[in-house]
């Protein structure tokens, strides 16, 4: 949370610095970098959350080819489908807006701080966060690095019934 909370790209009063982290390149600066973004943030080292990288999964830079990231590392649904299938996280609900606010008033305790949102509209995911903390209500509120979102309302404002929420536990 700490290192979404740090490079989500929204500068607040407190850190006027508050930009992304200049060790991962940007995919399209202000769209199109959410889960380059995800993953740095369960990945990194230093300020993340440390979840090895395999040949799957990873990203590095070397000044003789670049950046050579995998396709896992900057594609949501690929990302999910890799999470999944190496037992690393657990979708812990799914469904539609009302749906998912059904199951969070029910047992709210499954939901939690660290935990990834993956949205899919229509048959594909294109987008994902991670949450960051909860509003008065529980609400769960989330950082992106897509047009940078810093403590939003996990929804996005895809509450339509084509869009459904992944909510993702890591192991």
């Amino acid at each position: 949370m700490d290192y979404a909370n740090k490079y989500s790209g929204v500068s607040l009063s407190t850190n006027l610095n508050n930009t992304y982290n200049s060790n991962y390149y940007t995919y399209v600066a202000g769209s199109g970098n959410s889960t380059n973004f995800i993953s740095q943030c369960l990945a990194d080292n230093i300020e993340g959350g440390g979840l090895s990288q395999d040949k799957d999964w990873s990203y590095k830079y070397t000044v003789s080819k670049g950046v050579m990231a995998s396709d896992t590392w900057v594609n949501s649904e690929k990302l999910l489908d890799y999470l999944l299938s190496s037992n690393k996280a657990f979708v812990s609900f799914s469904g539609t807006f009302d749906e998912i606010l059904e199951n969070m008033s029910s047992s709210n305790d499954k939901i939690k701080i660290g935990d990834l949102i993956m949205y899919k509209y229509g048959d594909y995911i294109e987008h994902s966060a991670i949450i960051t903390g909860f509003d008065n209500f529980g609400y769960p509120l989330v950082n992106s690095n897509s047009i940078d979102k810093y403590k939003i309302p996990f929804d996005l404002g895809w509450k339509n019934s084509s869009c459904e929420f992944y909510v993702v536990s890591l192991r």
